[in-house]
């Protein structure tokens, strides 16, 4: 699922997978809260976030913060937006809006940020997030 290079489009990606995995798979949603915040040394799920964030360090894609702060970041805005697809009065760019803005704390500028995160991922976004549940052995809810 990964398909790009950038770390910048693949964070993207993950906060808009993630919250439309949560959306169509509310079990996740109830797994993710259960788990809570995780710390900078957090589960091995956020080892792929952590390698994508470091990956953008090197690159001079995103401002070089301290490691913790850029998963806050990460973390608070698929969290965020998690509970927020959830809600009925959501709106359906919401996820994109959340990575744009996460795009921008790590250091891509607005104009860039707005159009990675509404760029689709590469194939349908529905068949990425059954590929995505399929692999977390996750049931429809």
């Amino acid at each position: 699922m990964r398909g790009s290079n950038d770390p910048a489009r693949l964070v993207a990606r993950g906060i808009r997978l993630a919250s439309r995995l949560a959306l169509h798979y509310p079990a996740v949603a109830g797994f993710l809260a259960h788990v809570g915040w995780p710390g900078e040394q957090g589960p091995n799920m956020l080892e792929f976030v952590r390698t994508d964030i470091e990956e953008g360090f090197r690159q001079g894609r995103f401002t070089h913060m301290p490691m913790a702060i850029a998963l806050n970041i990460v973390v608070g805005a698929v969290l965020g937006t998690i509970q927020r697809m959830q809600e009925s009065d959501r709106r359906e760019d919401f996820s994109e809006q959340a990575a744009a803005m996460a795009l921008r704390a790590l250091g891509i500028d607005a104009h860039s940020a707005d159009e990675i995160a509404r760029t689709l991922p590469d194939g349908d976004e529905a068949q990425l997030v059954g590929a995505l549940a399929a692999t977390l052995g996750i049931a429809a809810g």
